[in-house]
């Protein structure tokens, strides 16, 4: 005999995986960093990120690193000269990949202060000038890096850069540490630092200026190398690190790019 109340309270298969994924987004079990570090837990903490001087960093060392930074709201004092970011690569070298489409495309990593987890969340797809990329935060999910894609116009320099609306989006949201341009053969890092001001009116204003002061004394658009000295020129303006990535190594090491 059939127990009436079965079917009444039986999940579908379809609902139950809906289930499944509210819950493992909630525990922010989504990871998507295809290297063995991020799927495990860690030590507690490092303290205070303004305390530290690593010349390097480590993959390891760089979910520490990034762990602290989101648990203090503090941001390192001392950047070191090379970073491995081998466990974000898969990521960055696909959105290289889907932006040959001519559109940008952008993601947004989290991490998961209890498990210390990094997850990026669903690809954004914007045109082939701009993305928007939704980001939110609970008391436990930091977002902590935006990185999004320019697809090559006319030659792959052209778009190794960041815009002033780029630098903007990334101070406006002040749990981030790493803001990221991904472009042909290449990806570029920019990193907040304790020096780095908080975002408001002043310093927007700073950014356009700069970028207004550059296009006038260059007399043109803000492409191929007035865009590089732009991206170079706000980043020591705001005291944020510039790294880059080449592609062609494999490694995902990033390198600190000198002013």
């Amino acid at each position: 005999m059939t127990d009436p109340d079965f079917h009444k309270d039986r999940f579908d298969a379809e609902r139950f995986a809906e289930l499944r994924k509210t819950i493992e987004q909630a525990l922010g079990e989504l990871g998507e960093l295809h290297h063995p570090n991020f799927h495990r837990s860690a030590a507690p903490h490092l303290g205070d990120p303004r305390d530290l001087r690593f010349p390097t960093w480590s993959s390891q060392q760089l979910i520490d690193i990034i762990h602290a930074a989101a648990c203090t709201e503090q941001f390192v004092a001392h950047p070191p000269d090379q970073i491995d970011f081998s466990g974000f690569l898969p990521v960055f070298t696909r959105l290289e990949t889907l932006t040959k489409r001519g559109s940008e495309y952008g993601r947004v990593a989290t991490v998961n202060l209890s498990s210390k987890r990094i997850f990026f969340g669903e690809t954004a797809v914007g045109d082939e000038h701009s993305v928007s990329i939704p980001v939110q935060s609970t008391p436990f999910k930091v977002p902590i890096l935006t990185v999004h894609s320019h697809p090559t116009s006319s030659t792959a320099r052209d778009s190794y850069h960041f815009s002033a609306i780029d630098i903007c989006s990334f101070l406006e949201l002040s749990s981030l540490q790493f803001t990221v341009v991904v472009a042909e053969g290449l990806t570029l890092i920019a990193m907040r630092t304790d020096a780095t001001p908080r975002y408001n009116d002043q310093v927007e204003e700073r950014i356009l200026k700069l970028r207004d002061s550059m296009r006038s004394s260059m007399a043109g658009d803000m492409t191929g190398d007035r865009a590089i000295r732009f991206t170079k020129d706000v980043c020591k303006m705001l005291n944020l690190t510039l790294y880059r990535i080449k592609h062609s190594d494999g490694s995902g090491v990033a390198k600190r790019v000198i002013n």
